[in-house]
């Protein structure tokens, strides 16, 4: 059976400016960099509560989104902006949904539903649950289930349900959730529930990748908190759009 990560999925986000701020909350500035091959991600919380996000090529750099964050009680990093928060219930994730040609969200409950009508068993392999909801687009396949491990339990899918049912209530659908880990001296952000930064590897998957030189088997590369100077050093090898 093929690893789960291999399939992986599409996100596709449709990225506007977000002028709505939180309430004040003492904040610092931080700033982060994920490097890849064509191109590297920025990401810039600042300390009034806004944030930009950028994309940067070998020639251009692009600021795709700008939004407003805050820290939550649990010492996240809660950002607002236009994207989607994915359905996150243990080792499933759903994303890419409602977009363009791919499945909606009612749609992706339905044949998790149909599923677990169809089948007797008690576990199931991940390469059968990730097949749901996959929607063949323009030269590719669009995977909105995404997997963490080789098989998946009943209870395991009817708790995807659940919270597929309580999605947005538990909050909004343009709030991402992002854990900053500290590994080895080192500090990087953990895209929970959505976002650029959202990779399928694990957690202690990306603790690796930054040991190894920050290299994940998705091909991603982990967002690196970054000093001022860095940062701006970044910014200045493109040319802003």
């Amino acid at each position: 059976m093929s690893s789960p990560r291999r399939l992986g999925w599409v996100v596709l986000l449709f990225l506007t400016a977000c002028s709505v701020r939180h309430p004040i909350q003492d904040l610092q500035a931080f700033y982060y960099v994920s490097r890849g091959a064509l191109d590297s991600d920025l990401l810039h919380l600042r300390a009034d509560g806004t944030f930009s996000w950028y994309v940067k090529t070998h020639f251009t750099l692009d600021e795709r989104l700008k939004g407003t964050w805050r820290k939550g009680k649990s010492g996240d990093f809660e950002l607002e902006g236009a994207w989607r928060r994915h359905v996150v219930q243990g080792p499933i994730d759903i994303g890419g949904f409602g977009e363009k040609s791919g499945p909606t969200l009612a749609e992706l409950r339905k044949e998790i539903s149909d599923f677990l009508k169809s089948q007797s068993g008690s576990t199931f392999a991940a390469d059968a649950i990730q097949q749901l909801g996959a929607r063949d687009m323009d030269g590719y396949t669009l995977v909105p289930i995404s997997v963490r491990q080789e098989t998946i339990t009943r209870k395991d899918l009817e708790g995807v349900i659940e919270a597929i049912d309580a999605y947005p209530r538990l909050g909004r659908e343009d709030l991402i959730h992002v854990t900053p880990i500290t590994s080895e001296s080192k500090s990087f952000l953990h895209w929970r529930d959505g976002g650029p930064g959202w990779v399928e590897e694990s957690l202690e998957e990306m603790r690796e990748a930054v040991r190894q030189g920050n290299s994940l088997p998705s091909f991603k590369s982990v967002y690196l908190q970054v000093n001022r100077e860095e940062f701006d050093k970044a910014l200045r090898e493109g040319y802003l759009k």
